[in-house]
């Protein structure tokens, strides 16, 4: 008897369960499954989890939009097919292999929900009984109507700021705004406008140690210094992350191949490798890694753009069979890794970005005789950068006398700080903020710091002048260093507020109305009288011209992504047959190592990845009239 699916049930809008008619192997996962909508305009859901029991396979998806017809496909992969406990993988035929499903749910209707709830408790409207049915479709019709009077309401107004506009969400796919006519989304998060935290990034070793939960891991010493490249102050720090063999997991390693759980991967910090509990660590300083861009660790990262956001490759020349060298991940292993990437949604404030460090100040020295003088830096700081509350300044001897040694023994003027002016002798005084001291003397002629004057030890802030010693980029929210400032390999701080928004296009999608002006159809015209848009879906239509003839075609229909139109003369169609191709030359294409690999005989062999490796041919294409849409 063949593998195949029995039936679909437990159909929720985010969730699914499928029998099949045998126990299923339980190494299934995500990538051997995936839904595909039956209209173009609706996106596909992802996939989120997969959990094999038996015969029976449990799915979560992202959210699907109501009433829309789906196919659930099973597919085997490479690594892991797509079969029984037994071996037997099932028929991809494009038949047995997928099932089709029409989404439940309804779309949002304010006006349904108040026609139902207007309705007698006698009438059953919590399931979707007849009553229901009858009083959705007439008020759908009736909620279209009202979205459209809100569209031209505000067609008015030539713009209007709706700011903090409160949305719950519910299980669908999305949300509708308060008012129509909406042409830009400024901001999409959790919290209100101006809601912002102050943070900050440390490049020294206490940063490098928060990656070291073992002391054999090697980190990458790109935190421990401040570099030459961008820093991002979208960065996130991932430590010790977990990652298996399991594909049906948001992250899982496939050889030296990883899928990390957040993206885009902008540094990988360390890795480590779990086989019969013992750990192998990989030496990032030395073999390096590629990720899809190297903006932010141009030292030891290389370039791939066909790799994902979320995918990092280890090099093939750690594989060396020796002690330092790494091994090839295999079933069963486990892999911690720590990296940072970028939080797309960070916004980071403009204002307020500052660039500092912690310095010495050794044995400076003091004027002779007098009562109140000022440090040549500040403000005078702890080693935690932290603004200084006593003790932060060392005043030493600079002379030797009895029992006192010069720069050892604290100068006898300064023996007991005061929160005050200091009125008694060794008494002293710091407003660390300033670095101004008050001292009273060694005796009672207040003389201050006297004929010996105090060397004195410390350490304070130095802050860097913006657009002078650094700038920062607010469209990519990232700070570089001013290369003639000779700034690079110090230890610094940087500060900044941000408040965490949703990224469009990673957190959300907008599906608001956005023209387009005078399309050409090209060789999208399917029939004499309808042609395809090169965006969906399609919302209006205001004009079809002919640009051959100057006629203006009537709009007769359209859907999410066709028009269907009318004229006196169609547009003129001319098949052409044996029309030569012709391909785009590119010269001196940069070349960036994707690999370093060494032979037998010490020769070096690197290998490239080509920008431009893809060929296209159409097999047949068809010139038109110069027909316009708009």
């Amino acid at each position: 008897m063949a593998f195949s699916i029995v039936r679909v049930s437990n159909l929720t809008v985010s969730s699914m369960q499928v029998l099949f008619n045998d126990d299923i192997n339980a190494n299934v996962g995500i990538l051997n499954v995936s839904i595909a909508s039956g209209i173009d305009s609706i996106p596909n859901p992802e996939i989120i989890s997969v959990e094999v029991e038996n015969e029976t396979i449990t799915i979560e998806y992202q959210p699907l939009f109501p009433n829309v017809s789906y196919q659930v496909i099973f597919a085997s992969t490479d690594a892991v097919p797509f079969q029984t406990v037994n071996g037997v993988r099932i028929p991809e035929d494009g038949n047995r292999n997928l099932v089709f499903i029409t989404s439940p749910g309804e779309t949002i209707s304010p006006v349904r929900d108040n026609m139902l709830d207007s309705l007698s408790p006698v009438y059953e409207t919590d399931e979707q009984t007849l009553t229901r049915g009858l009083v959705a479709s007439m008020a759908n019709k009736i909620q279209d109507v009202s979205d459209s009077v809100k569209t031209a309401q505000s067609a008015n107004y030539l713009s209007v700021l709706v700011e903090d506009e409160s949305v719950t969400r519910d299980d669908g796919p999305t949300d509708t705004l308060q008012y129509g006519g909406a042409y830009e989304i400024l901001r999409v998060a959790s919290t209100l406008t101006g809601t912002d935290t102050t943070t900050y990034f440390e490049f020294n070793s206490t940063r490098e140690q928060t990656f070291k939960v073992r002391s054999s891991i090697m980190v990458n010493p790109i935190l421990s210094t401040i570099t030459s490249d961008p820093i991002s102050l979208q960065a996130v720090d991932v430590v010790n992350e977990k990652i298996t063999d399991d594909v049906s997991l948001n992250n899982y390693f496939d050889g030296l191949t990883i899928k990390v759980a957040n993206s885009p991967v902008i540094q990988v910090i360390s890795l480590s490798l779990k086989r019969d509990n013992e750990w192998v660590e990989y030496d990032v300083e030395k073999f390096g890694y590629t990720l899809k861009s190297n903006r932010y660790d141009t030292s030891l990262s290389s370039i791939d753009t066909n790799l994902d956001e979320d995918i990092i490759e280890l090099s093939s020349s750690s594989l060396t069979g020796f002690v330092g060298g790494f091994i090839l991940p295999r079933a069963g292993d486990e892999i911690r890794i720590s990296y940072v990437y970028k939080r797309l949604g960070r916004n980071v404030a403009s204002s307020g970005v500052s660039l500092t460090t912690v310095k010495s100040a050794v044995r400076e020295t003091t004027p002779a005789i007098v009562n109140r003088f000022s440090t040549n830096y500040a403000p005078i700081v702890t080693s935690q950068d932290e603004v200084a509350v006593s003790n932060g300044i060392e005043f030493l001897s600079t002379q030797s006398s009895g029992s006192l040694q010069a720069f050892v023994s604290t100068h006898p003027a300064f023996i007991r700080e005061m929160g005050f002016s200091p009125k008694r002798i060794g008494e002293y005084f710091v407003d660390y903020e300033t670095g101004a001291v008050e001292v009273f003397g060694v005796d009672e002629q207040n003389d201050g710091t006297g004929d010996s004057p105090p060397a004195i030890n410390y350490t304070y802030r130095e802050v860097y002048v913006s657009d002078l010693d650094f700038i920062f980029n607010s469209d990519r929210d990232e700070l570089v260093l001013n290369s003639t400032r000779n700034l690079s390999g110090i230890e610094a701080k940087i500060t900044f507020s941000y408040e965490d928004t949703f990224a469009e296009g990673t957190d959300y999608k907008i599906r608001s109305h956005v023209e387009a002006l005078n399309e050409r159809v090209q060789n999208r015209l399917f029939s004499t009288s309808k042609l395809r848009t090169r965006n969906f879906p399609i919302t209006n239509v205001f004009r079809i011209l002919n640009e051959t003839t100057g006629e203006l075609y009537n709009i007769d229909r359209f859907n999410d992504t066709s028009v269907t139109f009318s004229g006196r003369q169609v547009p003129r169609q001319i098949d052409v047959s044996r029309e030569r191709v012709s391909f785009i030359r590119v010269p001196q294409e940069v070349l960036l190592i994707a690999e370093e690999l060494t032979n037998s005989g010490g020769l070096k062999i690197f290998k490239f990845n080509l920008e431009n490796n893809g060929i296209k041919i159409e097999a047949k294409v068809v010139a038109v009239d110069r027909t316009g849409v708009e």
